[in-house]
């Protein structure tokens, strides 16, 4: 939480706070729900890491539509 609070704190400082639209709570559920998705831990989300949520969920059919 401490480096979301840091992120936070250089987007204000650079002027670009206006994308700051979430609250604390927010973030953190965000942040849980990228890190649930980000299986190899690199600080991304691949198309592997997407294909079987993502069909799961019925927002694709295919590796090929996501």
């Amino acid at each position: 939480m401490l480096k979301e609070k840091h992120q936070r704190r250089w987007l204000t400082n650079k002027g670009k706070d206006h994308l700051l639209s979430f609250s604390d709570d927010e973030l953190k559920k965000l942040r849980e729900c990228f890190d649930s998705l980000d299986d190899d831990l690199s600080g991304s989300i691949g198309i592997d890491e997407l294909e079987n949520p993502l069909i799961g969920l019925g927002f694709a059919d295919s590796r090929d539509e996501i």
